[in-house]
């Protein structure tokens, strides 16, 4: 299973510094993939959920562990140009990423090569048959399922990207 953070958040939604790259970097610093929230604005990247809030580069959102969630047609665009792992969806119960992985809208049937978005709005049996899991608890949802599995507490995709665990 691929753990992944909502925005940087481990333990619970942390609106000041989500999308900042503080925190970002901490998750990733944690072993985890992180999915956040870009636009682009002429020349310039940001970050920010609900609108451009945080500046940042072309080179922090290459990282190969991040899974970006274009906010604009403009970031969209860009991040499909420089094939990035992207995605973009408003309201749809499933998006399709630039990989091939398929998100999931909260509570909707899972599989395979679905990630479960927000896992505690959904049953258990929907996050076992994920491929991956995204959330603001993504390090509670580690440590719970690792040690039902008898696992150490780290991501099983330890040090790959989307590409090399499919």
């Amino acid at each position: 299973m691929i753990f992944i953070s909502h925005r940087g958040n481990l333990y619970g939604p942390n609106p000041k510094l989500e999308n900042t790259e503080r925190l970002i970097e901490e998750a990733l610093s944690e072993n985890y993939f992180v999915e956040i929230d870009v636009w682009k604005l002429k020349d310039s990247w940001w970050l920010g959920h609900d609108a451009p809030e945080n500046e940042t580069s072309e080179d922090f959102i290459k990282q190969p562990r991040l899974l970006l969630h274009a906010k604009n047609l403009e970031a969209f665009k860009a991040m499909l140009d420089l094939e990035l792992h992207c995605f973009w969806h408003q309201e749809d119960y499933y998006a399709l990423t630039s990989r091939g992985l398929i998100v999931g809208y909260p509570g909707y049937a899972t599989g395979s090569n679905v990630i479960c978005m927000k896992p505690e709005l959904s049953s258990m049996d929907t996050i076992a048959e994920s491929y991956a899991i995204c959330s603001d608890y993504v390090g509670l949802f580690r440590d719970v399922l690792n040690t039902k599995q008898g696992k150490r507490s780290e991501n099983n995709s330890r040090g790959k990207d989307f590409n090399d665990t499919r």
